[in-house]
């Protein structure tokens, strides 16, 4: 009986471990409620293989019906269905963020090249990532959507909303700014737009010149004169203090292949404007001319030295063989410098565009708005869906804001860009932490200026942003991943300027925007959770450690610093209270104790109120 109960005492603690073990699995498998890869999912929610020890299951008779080892199953267990993910993240613009947040999600390893990847992200769109293997049973993940040029470059950004509007009939120039698309050495229809306008301004300067001096013509002292100069075709007002109408430049910019604000002139006079873009042209035909005049001038030389030849023949070897020595030297050495010259640089392509002369400005200085935007390709590539985070910030410029034609060259004031402010590292800084204000900065500005503009950012010009968003993104439908290719997605930079009347307009769009966060503190705090839902939304993996956004703390730290205010307070008022305790008992004892001594010693010497007698 002893060995019988001893083995159903065994048993039944066996049984115990065992639903022990059983519940703990199932109870991991209902903590588990975060979205997670198909891969590991299986992982999680599978429960071990709960077979007994071989010292209760297998009697000692029954030793060729031995099941599979317990350590053999568990490692067939394993390798079976655990499947990693790997990622490979190109160096560039702050690439370590990416890794930091695929390092806090489970289930993903860094792979040495890109092909073993099955997750992307590069800085540019690339044709040898999109020619990598990719079908739906081994899907590859890339951060760039196909043919995105159309929604990225400002010429192809300002062609297709330029279609877009043509055909829903709606007026383009509520969304950008006057725009036009030159190519250098082309007369074609934009050209020929371009010129008109430019006239069309001159004509109206001209009419407000003369309406500001008739009162002055009427005078005697002053006779028109017919060999008065006649103001330029191509040049509007250049003295915006004098002008009634004001003044109208024209900002160049290339049209594509560019970023951080390079290659970008601000110009009075359509004169520059037409010599910048004309410029790569005529570097072309000064190559071309240049090549030209050199095969000449070899076919020319080449000719006597035939000549010499034919007329020399009577000469000997040595002296033929020294002349054309030298001759092969001269053609080698002519060959080498012309290799070595460099061509002249310049665009092909530019996007002339009307500068804004009456931006918002705050605290006297220029700011655009920056949001960013993610697209994914969703339905096997049939579709594809936008999402807008819903916070950015506002990049300032770092000098006042002037008009003045002889300031039209400081790009720090008529600039925003990254590239171009933190050039200057005097004043980068010097107003904000890294140029960047916050929303909220922005609109308790606006209310303190004026209160009636109190809900003016966020009722009219955020949503205003997001209009231009879904009209872009409708605009480039067609052309926007055109392959319908599966598992890819963009992030986009889009850059807004508003004027004084609150008009918003969209500047251009990135295709690689900026995520550095070494600036300040709030792209420190915004960027980490930007990137952690853009990979959440592309890939379905939630990070391990999800951190919230600054503004969604905003309560709780409210909360927070109220009760610490509250705390410090309360210590603060019991402090002082028993200071002042402690200092009023401590004056206390200090006159007894003098009171008691000196009493002592005035009564020692014979010094006290004692009565006197009567002189």
């Amino acid at each position: 009986m002893l060995p019988s109960a001893a083995a159903a005492a065994r048993s039944g603690r066996m049984a115990v471990k065992q639903l022990k073990t059983i519940s703990s699995t199932t109870a991991l498998a209902e903590q588990a409620t975060t979205p997670v890869p198909p891969s590991f999912s299986k992982a999680i929610t599978t429960p071990p293989p709960t077979r007994l020890p071989k010292a209760t299951t297998i009697p000692s008779n029954s030793r060729s019906k031995r099941p599979i080892p317990a350590k053999a199953k568990k490692k067939r267990y394993t390798n079976s269905t655990i499947k990693r993910q790997k990622y490979f993240i190109c160096k560039g613009n702050n690439s370590i963020l990416i890794v930091r947040s695929f390092r806090t999600r489970s289930g993903w390893s860094p792979a040495k090249v890109p092909e073993d990847a099955d997750f992307i992200w590069s800085q540019y769109s690339r044709k040898a990532l999109f020619d990598l293997g990719h079908s739906r049973s081994k899907p590859r993940t890339l951060n760039h959507l196909c043919n995105n040029s159309c929604l990225v470059t400002k010429n192809g950004l300002y062609n297709s909303l330029r279609v877009y509007h043509e055909n829903n009939g709606t007026d383009l120039w509520c969304s950008v700014p006057l725009t036009f698309h030159l190519k250098s050495g082309i007369a074609d229809q934009e050209r020929d737009r371009f010129v008109t306008v430019v006239a069309k301004d001159a004509k109206d300067a001209k009419d407000a010149k003369d309406i500001k001096d008739e009162p002055s013509s009427s005078s005697p002292t002053t006779p028109s004169s017919p060999s008065t100069p006649t103001t330029p075709i191509t040049t509007p007002s250049t003295t915006p203090t004098t002008s009634v109408s004001p003044p109208k430049y024209w900002i160049v910019k290339p049209a594509s292949a560019t970023n951080r604000g390079v290659g970008i002139r601000v110009y009075d006079n359509a004169d520059q404007v037409f010599e910048l873009v004309d410029k790569y042209h005529s570097t072309q035909q000064e190559q071309i001319e240049e090549d030209n005049s050199g095969e000449s001038g070899k076919a020319s030389g080449a000719t006597p030295t035939k000549a010499t030849k034919a007329t020399k023949a009577t000469k000997t070897t040595n002296a033929t063989k020294a002349t054309n020595a030298t001759n092969a030297t001269k053609t080698t050495k002519e060959t080498a410098t012309t290799k070595k010259k460099k061509k002249k640089k310049g665009y092909r392509e530019w996007v002339v565009q009307r500068y804004i002369h009456n931006p918002l400005l705050y605290k006297g200085r220029k700011f655009d708005i920056r949001i960013f935007v993610l697209l994914i390709s969703k339905g096997h590539g049939k579709r594809t869906e936008c999402y807008m985070f819903n916070d950015g910030y506002l990049r300032t410029s770092s000098t006042k804001f002037s008009l003045d034609p002889s300031k039209l060259s400081n790009q720090l004031m008529h600039l925003t860009n990254d590239g171009i402010q933190c050039k200057n590292e005097d004043k980068y800084g010097k107003h904000e932490e890294g140029n960047k204000l916050s929303y909220l900065t922005f609109s308790d500005y606006l209310t303190k200026r004026n209160s009636k503009h109190a809900n003016v950012f966020a009722n009219k010009i955020l949503p205003r942003c997001a209009e231009l968003v879904r009209e872009s993104v409708c605009a480039t439908q067609q052309e926007l991943n055109r392959s319908k290719r599966s598992h890819c997605f963009e992030l986009l930079g889009f850059d807004f300027m508003v004027d004084d009347q609150f008009k918003t307009y969209l500047i251009e769009i990135n295709s690689n925007p900026c995520l550095e966060d070494w600036s300040c503190s709030l792209l420190r705090d915004m960027l980490p959770v930007l990137i952690d839902q853009v990979i959440a939304k592309a890939t379905g993996t939630k990070s391990a450690t999800a951190s919230a956004h600054r503004l969604a703390k905003d309560d709780a730290e409210k909360d927070q610093l109220a009760q610490a205010v509250r705390r410090h307070l309360k210590t603060k008022k019991v402090f002082c209270w028993c200071s002042l305790v402690a200092v009023s008992l401590f004056l206390l004892t200090t006159t007894c104790i003098y009171i008691y001594f000196f009493a002592g010693t005035c009564q020692r010497n014979g010094v006290g109120f004692i009565r006197t007698k009567a002189v």
